[in-house]
């Protein structure tokens, strides 16, 4: 809250929960954490200026994962030239790569706030709308306008001669599939399921996509950068890989290395991208086009399309478990098996929010989801401090089952003002924060390139203290164990917890033992 939307602010809160944040960027990452868990668009409000500036990081990191958002924006009085806090929001909104709305005349209120949600909605993107302070003297108070929300187009069916085309790729073909957030979005897990037993295919997922149909006996987990050892030799072998509801990054295709010599064939329901090496790109529902695939393959009595055997990647050598170089003293923890003790105690409902830092590598390589979609990453934008706030929106809009949030330290000292947020609404939240204190990635990199590492090595904050002095119970647990017994308890109770987990700053991931080592090579 500020000068440029108190009143806003003040009006809303007679209509609607209002969550007070304590930093801009704490509000829009709020709003992108809301967004993610409930099928309704994140809603946040700052004031103008140095309000709107402030929400940057987050803000691009809303437009780069697509989410649907409106952000009223303040703005400085538009008959008041050289006012201190005059910024052009709508260049902003361009370089930010949002969109950009400003309410000029009140009479037009209901109008531009149905224009801000349509367009949030149907091009899952953040929208700014810009509202002056005299033009919000004149509204007196916002007006809202109900079911004024433009309807959403059918789901794009696949056409015969798409379907016929799909097939013919992957009759005959050794198959991956490759499941992405769009599958999980169109509720098309089941349909992809029998797809992959009808073209005995084997299945994993994107980071966004993890959980999905872990169990089958033919999953390889994590494809992309963070593939282990048998889910690369058995991409190594396939001749098609299919992609459904999945953009192929370059974190996606490991830089360009992972697919090797196989046909790329995507499904998704946005137009063709510029992703290089995609030889077949259907436009269509990812639910809609595997249906359709799977009732033609049924009605061809294709039951093992794939030529050899049914087991064509069988006896790959499972990878090998990571366990990090750790010291012993007491409270340094093993990251590996403090993730794993995670894991273990996390229940299917739970809502589990990823920071980015190099602590989240242990996370993906050794945490298992038992239940898809929700599992929730922020490494868009490569912006540290982004999972603790979005943990508090999940925890506000969707608090039922429990949230988890796994945190760096850095990234948690950089959200400080928001440990005052959780408390104030006492949000049922558990932070689980892996404490190395350093910046881990930049201890491994500086290394890698022969330069001091401690130089990011800072020494272990105190968070356990500064939540207990803000009103949250908060543990540093000195054995693996305690931690456990500490999770378990937060889920049976679902009441505000931190835990202290610290690790060594100078243990490796195995992602970082398979690419800074190599990098540290190369500058030998």
């Amino acid at each position: 809250m500020g000068d440029g939307n108190m009143h806003w602010v003040a009006e809303l809160a007679k209509i609607v929960p209002v969550v007070h944040a304590r930093h801009e960027a704490g509000a829009v990452a709020m709003a992108d954490g809301y967004a993610r868990v409930n099928d309704q668009i994140g809603v946040c409000t700052v004031t103008c200026g140095p309000g709107v500036t402030n929400t940057l990081t987050p803000l691009r990191a809303a437009v780069i994962n697509r989410t649907p958002m409106v952000v009223f924006a303040g703005d400085t009085p538009s008959d008041e030239e050289g006012h201190l806090q005059e910024f052009d929001t709508e260049a902003f909104a361009t370089v930010v790569g949002a969109h950009h709305l400003r309410l000029e005349d009140a009479h037009a209120a209901a109008d531009l706030v149905a224009e801000a949600f349509t367009v949030a909605r149907r091009d899952r993107i953040p929208v700014i709308l810009s509202v002056p302070m005299d033009v919000q003297e004149v509204l007196g108070s916002p007006e809202v306008a109900r079911s004024v929300v433009a309807d959403i187009a059918a789901p794009v069916e696949l056409d015969p001669a798409s379907a016929a085309e799909l097939l013919a790729t992957l009759e005959g073909r050794r198959c991956v599939v490759l499941v992405g957030r769009g599958a999980l979005a169109a509720d098309a897990l089941s349909e992809v399921e029998e797809l992959v037993d009808l073209l005995d295919a084997h299945v994993g997922t994107t980071l966004k996509g993890l959980g999905a149909l872990s169990n089958h006996p033919r999953s390889i987990g994590i494809i992309g950068g963070f593939s282990n050892r048998r889910a690369r030799e058995v991409i190594a072998q396939a001749e098609v890989v299919l992609v459904v509801g999945a953009s192929l990054s370059r974190h996606t295709t490991d830089e360009g290395t992972l697919f090797g010599s196989a046909a790329l064939v995507r499904i998704d329901v946005r137009p063709a991208s510029a992703d290089a090496g995609v030889w077949l790109h259907v436009q269509a529902d990812a639910k809609a086009a595997v249906r359709r695939l799977v009732a033609d393959l049924r009605s061809r009595r294709l039951t093992s399309p794939r030529r050899g055997s049914v087991d064509w990647a069988a006896g790959m050598v499972a990878d090998p478990e990571s366990i990090g170089s750790t010291e012993a003293a007491a409270p340094i923890l093993d990251p590996v098996q403090v993730v794993r003790a995670i894991s273990n105690e996390v229940p299917a409902a739970a809502q589990v929010v990823v920071g980015v830092g190099h602590f989240w590598n242990y996370f993906i390589e050794n945490y298992t989801p038992k239940s898809a979609g929700r599992t929730h990453f922020h490494y868009q934008f490569g912006a540290i401090a982004q999972g603790f706030p979005s943990a508090l929106g999940v925890a506000a809009g969707r608090p039922a089952g429990g949230t988890l949030v796994v945190e760096g330290d850095g990234s948690l000292l950089m959200s400080l003002p928001e440990l005052e947020t959780w408390a104030r609404y006492q949000l049922p939240l558990l932070a689980v924060i892996m404490n190395d204190g350093a910046y881990g990635a930049e201890v491994h990199k500086l290394a890698a390139h022969r330069q001091d590492p401690r130089h990011a090595v800072f020494g272990y904050s105190p968070f356990a203290d500064l939540a207990t002095a803000l009103g949250i119970e908060a543990h540093t647990p000195s054995t693996v164990e305690a931690l456990a017994g500490h999770v378990r308890d937060y889920f049976a109770r679902q009441r505000p917890l931190l835990i202290d987990a610290r690790i060594p700053p100078y243990a490796m991931s195995r992602m970082y033992q398979r690419t800074v080592i190599t990098a540290e090579a190369g500058h030998r």
